[in-house]
C-alpha cells in the first residue's frame, strides 16, 4: 500500500512539474508575442502615452536607456535624471501657461487641463501649487474631482 502511494505521489509530482514547465513556456511565448506586436518591443502603456520606450528584449544589465521627454516643456531634450529639479524658469513658464488656460477655461479638472495642454499630472503639480499659493487660482472639490478656477489677478 505504501509503495502504491509513493508511485501515485511520484506521478502527481511529475505531472505538476510538466504542467508548470508548459505554463511557463506559454507565458514566455505570450510575453514575446505581445512585445513583437508593438513593433520595437515597447510596452503598450508607453506607446499609449506617446513616449519612446526601451525594448524589454534589448535591455541587458549593462545598458542604460536614454529617452527623450515627450512633454511640451522638455520636448527634444534629454530627460532629467531621477530626482533632478526642473529649472525655475521652466516651472514659471508652465505656471503662466496653466494660469492663462484656467482663466480662459474655468472649472476644468487636471485631466482636462492635461489633455488640452499636452502635459501630465506630475508636470502640473508644482505649477498648480504655486498658482494656488499666489491666489491666482482657486479650487473646488477634492482629489480627482478638484476643479480649478481663475481669479481676477
Amino acid at each position: 500500500m505504501a509503495d502504491l502511494q509513493a508511485q501515485i505521489e511520484q506521478i502527481i509530482s511529475q505531472a505538476t512539474a510538466q504542467a508548470a514547465a508548459q505554463i511557463t513556456a506559454l507565458f514566455r511565448q505570450s510575453a514575446a508575442d505581445l512585445l513583437d506586436a508593438f513593433g520595437d518591443g515597447a510596452a503598450p502603456a508607453a506607446k499609449a502615452r506617446g513616449r519612446k520606450a526601451v525594448s524589454a528584449r534589448s535591455m541587458t544589465s549593462t545598458t542604460t536607456p536614454v529617452a527623450v521627454a515627450a512633454s511640451p516643456a522638455g520636448r527634444g531634450r534629454a530627460r532629467r535624471s531621477k530626482g533632478e529639479k526642473r529649472p525655475a524658469g521652466e516651472i514659471a513658464a508652465l505656471a503662466k501657461r496653466v494660469g492663462d488656460f484656467i482663466k480662459k477655461n474655468p472649472g476644468r479638472r487636471v485631466e482636462q487641463i492635461n489633455s488640452e495642454l499636452g502635459t501630465t499630472t506630475g508636470e502640473l503639480a508644482l505649477p498648480l501649487k504655486k498658482l494656488i499659493g499666489e491666489k491666482a487660482v482657486r479650487t473646488k472639490g477634492a482629489k480627482r474631482a478638484t476643479t480649478y478656477w481663475g481669479r481676477g489677478k
